[in-house]
């Protein structure tokens, strides 16, 4: 088993944002946090979190190309290059607890936990529904989990479950694969492109949520939403496309590149944590236990005036 510690790097905050975190137990601990993969690729990868620093034991049947998606290791550079890029200097220590974290090899259960979290609480609901889902192996028996749950999500889930099947079946790559998911009724653009960044580690592509967008709009943007036959006609290929100009993703995506995704995902905890409507729950209030809140709060609204200019 290999030990590994993480520098910088603030686990619970990036789980707190991805879409990979039904996929793990998190305990309070006496002294800190244990966080612990229980389902997936790298089940059993743990990990202990305290006021020293983040050390986490990779089983052996974990691969490094995953386990580094998984922990962040592997985009860790682009947060390097984001304070470089927008000259965050002296708000370092704030933006480098951040980093992409993503997992190819739990694509189906990312695709399905996207699907869950529409309009409802992540926290509470899509956690509970995915990990359902995985206990009762529903892609296997699916007549024994029809009724499981009542939500229309669910529900919607299991009669678009052979569809899913077949996409998560090809070998096509992740935007591909998104394109064909959208063929599925209530998996549009906005969840398209949370599997490409959750799934694919792709981040160029970022969802432009209500945090997100509530940002974008402060800046003057003149752009509006994507039409979703649009994108599926274009292969969610934004950078050439005729509409990317006036369409607030494919401008997004030309001014910010790669730091797309990893912007989106700062931003998603900026108005979780800022905005006195949205109430942490418990397991929010968990993962994000090691952040300064008030000086993260700062930091961030210092970086939105920088990228007011930048998109202008």
């Amino acid at each position: 088993m290999e030990r590994i510690k993480l520098d910088h790097i603030d686990l619970g905050l990036n789980l707190a944002y991805s879409y990979i975190l039904p996929l793990f137990n998190v305990n309070v601990l006496d002294d800190g946090i244990h966080i612990l993969k229980a389902y997936g690729v790298c089940r059993g990868l743990e990990c202990f979190v305290n006021n020293v620093g983040t050390l986490c034991y990779i089983p052996n049947t974990c691969i490094e190309e995953h386990y580094k998606c998984i922990l962040g290791l592997d985009k860790a550079f682009l947060v390097d290059e984001l304070i470089r890029y927008f000259d965050l200097t002296n708000l370092d220590a704030i933006f480098h607890r951040f980093t992409p974290i993503y997992s190819p090899g739990d694509s189906l259960f990312i695709a399905i936990t996207i699907y869950l979290s529409r309009n409802t609480d992540y926290y509470v609901n899509t956690i509970k529904w995915v990990r359902a889902f995985i206990e009762k192996e529903c892609f296997f028996n699916k007549m024994n989990c029809e009724n499981l749950f009542n939500s229309y999500q669910f529900r919607e889930l299991m009669s678009n479950l052979d569809v899913i099947r077949v996409v998560m079946d090809s070998e096509r790559d992740f935007v591909k694969q998104s394109v064909e998911l959208m063929s599925i009724r209530g998996f549009g653009v906005k969840s398209a492109m949370a599997y490409i960044l959750h799934a694919g580690g792709l981040t160029k592509y970022a969802p432009i949520d209500r945090h997100y967008l509530s940002v974008l709009e402060k800046t003057g943007i003149d752009a509006s939403q994507p039409v979703k036959k649009q994108c599926i006609e274009n292969m969610l290929l934004c950078s050439s496309c005729r509409y990317r100009r006036k369409c607030l993703y494919g401008f997004i995506q030309e001014k910010l590149g790669v730091f797309n995704g990893l912007i989106q995902s700062i931003i998603y905890v900026y108005g979780r944590v800022s905005k006195s409507k949205y109430r942490l729950s418990m397991l929010e209030q968990i993962l994000l236990s090691k952040l300064p809140l008030n000086e993260f709060v700062k930091g961030v609204d210092k970086f939105i005036d920088i990228l007011r200019e930048v998109l202008s």
